[in-house]
Order: C-alpha cells, then sequence, then structure tokens
C-alpha cells in the first residue's frame, strides 16, 4: 500500500458530484512530486475511499467547483496536393480566376504551401471563397481534414483516400503518399 503524504487541491472532476480529483504526493514516488488522483465513494482501493471521505469533510480544504473543460476545435490539415485533386476541373478555374483578385502575398502563400490549416491566418479567406463559389456542403467536402476525406468519383488518383485514418500521409508536390499503419508491430 501507497503511504500518503501530502493531499492537495480538491475539486469534483464530474458535474454530478460523484468523482473529485486531488493532487497526492506518496512517499514511495516523492520524486516525481505531487501527482493527479481520483476518487469517488466506491474506490476499491484504501486510499481512494480516504480521500474521498477526507476531502468531503474538508480535511484537504474546500472542494473547488467543477468546471467544465474547455475543448479546442481540432484543427483541420489539408495537404494542397489533396485540396487540388478533390477540385474538379471546372472548379480549379474558378479558384484560381478568385485567387488571382487575391494581393500577392496571398496569392505566393496560396500557391507555395504545402498544407492548408484552419488555424492559419488565410483559412477564413479559404473557407469563404470555397462557400461562395461552391456552396457550403461542397465546401465542407474540399476542406475537410484528411481523416474526414470522402472519395470523389472525379478520376483522381487517391484510391485509398477513405482509409487516411490511421495512416501517415505524406505530400509533396508530386502528389500524395500514404502509409497505411501495421496492425502488429515490430519485434
Amino acid at each position: 500500500m501507497l503511504t500518503i503524504l501530502e493531499v492537495k487541491n480538491p475539486r469534483w472532476s464530474s458535474p454530478d458530484g460523484q468523482f473529485l480529483d486531488v493532487d497526492v504526493l506518496f512517499e514511495e514516488y516523492q520524486d516525481l512530486g505531487l501527482m493527479p488522483f481520483t476518487a469517488n465513494a466506491t474506490a476499491d482501493t484504501t486510499q481512494g475511499l480516504e480521500i474521498w471521505k477526507k476531502a468531503k469533510s474538508g480535511a484537504y480544504g474546500p472542494i473547488a467547483p467543477y468546471v467544465e473543460p474547455v475543448r479546442e476545435p481540432p484543427v483541420i490539415q489539408v495537404p494542397a496536393v489533396l485540396l487540388w485533386e478533390r477540385l474538379t476541373e471546372a472548379e480549379a478555374e474558378q479558384v484560381n480566376a478568385a485567387m488571382a483578385t487575391q494581393p500577392f502575398r496571398t496569392r505566393q502563400i496560396f500557391l507555395t504551401a504545402n498544407t492548408f490549416r484552419s488555424d492559419h491566418e488565410l483559412w477564413p479567406l479559404l473557407q469563404r471563397m470555397a462557400i461562395d463559389l461552391f456552396g457550403e456542403e461542397r465546401a465542407v467536402q474540399l476542406l475537410g481534414g484528411v481523416d474526414e476525406f470522402e472519395p470523389l468519383s472525379c478520376g483522381s488518383n487517391m484510391n485509398h483516400a477513405d482509409e487516411a485514418l490511421g495512416e501517415l500521409v505524406v505530400s509533396s508536390s508530386n502528389g500524395a503518399v500514404d502509409f497505411q499503419s501495421a496492425k502488429h508491430p515490430f519485434d
């Protein structure tokens, strides 16, 4: 059994008050410092029950209220070559014409980018352009990340794009290459 030296910072970790988190210093792991620990009323360890009861009684100070975690939206990354492969010839011409109206810096960033990322300053411009040119549904198809890609029957060579999740996709000016993850690791 681990020896508890210190317990600090009790806080509710569930909105229903069924779980609470604390920071615990165990004698056997002092070199690691305080470690996060989750306790509840039905804990299956002596330490878990002890921490739960003492925290509820106020022995470690007041329990901070539950705070809903802030979930950042995931960053969408679209390899440039994949965006162009998703476009039909007619759509590519429309994008080219629309880009010709943009400032030089914007055109150069667009032309030389290896990927288009949703956290980049020009992503809103790319979204607005795609929506204005092709409508919202098509814009989502074009700008969806690699793991969201639905293969299009437009003659592209991305025969395995529907399997992109779990694979490493490497893009270059010569096209995208995908490496499948192994089902079993090397021994």
